[in-house]
């Protein structure tokens, strides 16, 4: 049964591979610098879209003057374009540490606690009261 004993070693490796990857995640920090730049950006960019928005809508035919309609059409592409880049940057801010404990975060160790606790009550429970051997055949009370 080597090919068994091959594969348990094999998936051992790859599991201690994926700790150290996560581990590496786990400890080496988002520059806070770069995390700066990034937000820094974001403003810039909620100011300055009106602007650009306005002027690739004044390129075209109708044009922000002499068409009403398109002035719903710029605040709209606006709030789209800021509040999608600033909803990317606070899923990227909660990306940045994935392994802290927050309010908003998926309760990993409860339900580690929970399944735990199913494999202890599971190892310990005895059989139940209507099981019987005999209901299986004469080959399964014979094993026993």
């Amino acid at each position: 049964h080597s090919s068994i004993l091959t594969r348990i070693y094999e998936e051992m490796s790859s599991g201690m591979l994926a700790y150290c990857e996560v581990h590496m995640i786990a400890f080496i920090p988002f520059p806070f610098l770069f995390a700066q730049v990034l937000s820094y950006a974001l403003y810039s960019f909620s100011i300055l879209c009106p602007f650009i928005v306005q002027s690739s809508l004044g390129e075209q035919d109708g044009g922000l003057v002499k068409e009403p309609w398109s002035w719903p059409a710029l605040v709209v592409m606006n709030i789209l374009l800021v509040g999608g880049f600033a909803g990317l940057n606070e899923i990227a801010t909660e990306l940045e540490d994935p392994f802290t404990e927050k309010l908003n975060n998926f309760p990993l160790r409860v339900f580690q606690r929970r399944v735990d606790a199913s494999l202890v009550d599971t190892c310990h429970r005895g059989l139940p009261k209507d099981f019987r051997l005999e209901e299986f055949g004469e080959p399964a009370a014979r094993m026993v």
